[in-house]
């Protein structure tokens, strides 16, 4: 749960990081394993570097380079706010960010649910 100050109102978002939300934020891409048994490979401690690749845009390095910060997220964030898409392609609809990285997300049935990791541009 995120909670937040707006318009001198305390409100919330509930959030749920379910294991199959976890290799995409990661940034990095598996050969045959799905995301939730990567999820369960990660704390059976059963990953290798074999079984990923890169992709070729760039994401994978900016997203590893703050997942230290996303995995704190909760405790270091200075915004959160409703993600306005002007001149973006991202499809998220919250935005939960400190002062280099943000984490997005998505409401999907009561709860939101993360969907991209970004690095901010300063």
């Amino acid at each position: 749960m995120f909670i937040h100050s707006e318009n001198n109102k305390i409100n919330f978002i509930e959030t749920v990081f379910l294991p199959r939300h976890f290799l995409h934020l990661t940034g990095v891409k598996t050969l045959n394993i799905g995301s939730s048994d990567f999820y369960r490979r990660c704390l059976d401690g059963q990953l290798s570097p074999s079984i990923f690749s890169l992709y070729e845009n760039g994401t994978t390095e900016m997203k590893l380079t703050v997942l230290p910060q996303i995995m704190n997220i909760h405790k270091v964030a200075r915004m959160l706010g409703d993600y306005s898409p002007i001149k973006s392609v991202l499809m998220t609809e919250k935005i939960v960010d400190t002062v280099t990285a943000c984490l997005g997300f998505v409401y999907d049935n009561k709860y939101y649910v993360p969907n991209t990791v970004l690095v901010l541009q300063l």
